[in-house]
This record gives structure tokens, C-alpha cells and sequence, in this order.
């Protein structure tokens, strides 16, 4: 809902609301309205179900829920730092590759957010097995938690292929419509066929660092969180700058991702083990 109706609203303020040269004002103040009309959305079908659901926002309540602080933020820290070091990331980045002029940086500005599409479907599978994965896990019923794992991992590389085939073959397009310069279109088209690659790679790094999260390994989704940005991109792409420049930055992505898929396939691996040799629950 939220969504939607920021994509109603974007051109609305944007174009005849405020005036010329406040496109981005505009732009702010719909997504702001969005995100208030769903807040108000969820605090009505909170009130709505307030008297058959354990869910409480009293202050009365709060003494009691401190007691799952700690297990909530072990749980919960590695989203939020996973979230910092792609924030520095992309910054790093982008500081990077404007050595490369504005072109460079249009490119990659685009493909970034033609990335957000498969990403951001990886991502909501993630989050929506996770429940599922921890009441599973919480009462040994380990045998539904691995279909649930499974099925989560081929719905996400399915789409990813898609993404691929999609990007791969109509990545000039798809370039064209976001920008009709002839130059800026032809590097964002090369682009955005090398970054594609790395979507597959992606979502498997966030399945298995939220399957770690969501049976209660905080040590190790911390860890898994931090490898992929923080460990190998970051670095990485100050290597790759220097050794191969402008498209070795765009490599980066993807050599980081097959990195950290390999530790991250080893950590899970040795979790399950461990579960098999029943030394802990799963």
C-alpha cells in the first residue's frame, strides 16, 4: 500500500504541487505522506485486534518485554550493521567511480537501482521464512524447516535467473529508459550485464546469513553480515580500483558475493552438521 501509493504520488508533488526545481522536495513529501497513511493503516488493525493478540505498544508492558532485550538485539544487530556497511559501501563506491566522471557515476546509479529488484525480492523471502525457521526450529521440527529453507532459496535463484536472462538481453532497453544518452547508455548497458551477475550470488549470501538469524546464531550471522561488506567489498574495492580501475569496481560485487558464499556455505554447513550429530537443536 505504501508502495503504491508512493508511486501515485511521486509525479503529483513532484510536477504540480511545488514548483520547478523542487522535483526532490516533492519527491520527499510524497514518500512521508506514504509512510504515514501505512503507519495509521497499521494502527488501525492494531486497535482493531488489540484484545486477541499478545502485541501490546502500553508502556505498562515494557518491564516485561526487557527481559528479551538481549536475545532481540543478538538476533537483530547484524541486520543493523549489515545495513551500515552497505551504506558505506555504496558510498565508497560511489566516491570511487566519480573519479571516472559523471557518466560513470549515472551508470552505476542506475544499475543500483535496477538491482534493488531482485535484491529486494531475496531480501522479503528472507525475511518472510524467517518466523517459520524459528518456530520450527524452536520446537525440533527440523525436517518443515529445511523445506521451508529450500523452498525460500530456489524461489529467490529463480527469480534471480530471470533478472539475469532479463538484464542480459534487454540491458540497453532497459538503460534507454531511464536516460536517452547515447554514451551514458552504453555504459550503463555494460554495466549493468556484469553487475547482474553477482544477483544470484547476493540472495544466497542473504538466505544463509538470515538463516543463521533466524535460528538464533548471532555470532554467526554477525559475522556472515559484516564478510560480505565489510571484510571483502569494502576492501576490495580500493584493490580492484588500482589494479584494473573502472571495471574493476564494477567487478566487485561480484567477487565479493562468491567469496562470501563459500564462507557462509562452510559456517551453515558446519551448523547443520552439528545439528545431525544432535550437539544442539536446530
Amino acid at each position: 500500500m505504501g508502495g503504491v501509493l508512493n508511486i501515485i504520488l511521486d509525479p503529483i508533488f513532484m510536477f504540480f504541487v511545488f514548483p520547478k526545481g523542487m522535483e526532490v522536495t516533492g519527491a520527499a513529501v510524497a514518500t512521508m505522506i506514504s509512510n504515514i497513511v501505512s503507519l495509521i493503516y497499521y494502527l488501525a488493525v492494531y486497535y482493531k485486534i488489540r484484545k486477541e493478540t499478545v502485541l501490546s505498544v502500553s508502556i505498562r508492558q515494557l518491564p516485561m518485554g526487557l527481559r528479551f532485550t538481549s536475545k532481540t538485539l543478538s538476533v537483530g544487530f547484524p541486520s543493523a550493521i549489515s545495513s551500515i556497511l552497505v551504506c558505506v559501501s555504496i558510498m565508497i563506491n560511489n566516491k570511487l567511480v566519480a573519479g571516472y566522471g559523471d557518466i560513470a557515476v549515472a551508470g552505476v546509479g542506475i544499475v543500483k537501482k535496477l538491482e534493488m529488484l531482485p535484491n529486494n525480492v531475496g531480501t522479503g523471502l528472507c525475511q518472510g521464512m524467517i518466523p517459520l525457521i524459528s518456530y520450527n526450529y524452536a520446537s525440533g521440527n527440523y525436517k518443515r524447516m529445511r523445506k521451508t529453507i529450500n523452498f525460500s532459496r530456489i524461489a529467490g535463484l529463480a527469480f534471480a535467473a530471470i533478472c539475469i536472462i532479463v538484464f542480459e538481453i534487454f540491458a540497453g532497453n532497459i538503460a534507454w529508459i531511464f536516460i536517452k544518452d547515447a554514451q551514458t547508455t552504453e555504459l550503463t548497458t555494460s554495466f549493468l550485464r556484469i553487475m547482474c551477475l553477482a544477483t544470484p550470488l547476493t540472495i544466497c549470501n542473504f538466505h544463509m546469513t538470515y538463516t543463521m538469524q533466524a535460528m538464533g546464531k548471532g555470532k554467526e550471522s554477525l559475522f556472515l553480515a559484516a564478510c560480505r561488506q565489510g571484510i571483502f567489498h569494502i576492501p576490495l574495492l580500493f584493490v580492484m580500483n588500482s589494479a584494473v580501475g573502472l571495471y574493476g569496481i564494477i567487478w566487485t560485487q561480484f567477487i565479493s558475493d562468491a567469496l562470501t558464499v563459500i564462507v557462509s556455505y562452510i559456517i551453515c554447513r558446519r551448523t547443520f552438521k552439528r545439528l545431525g550429530n544432535g550437539i544442539e537443536k536446530e
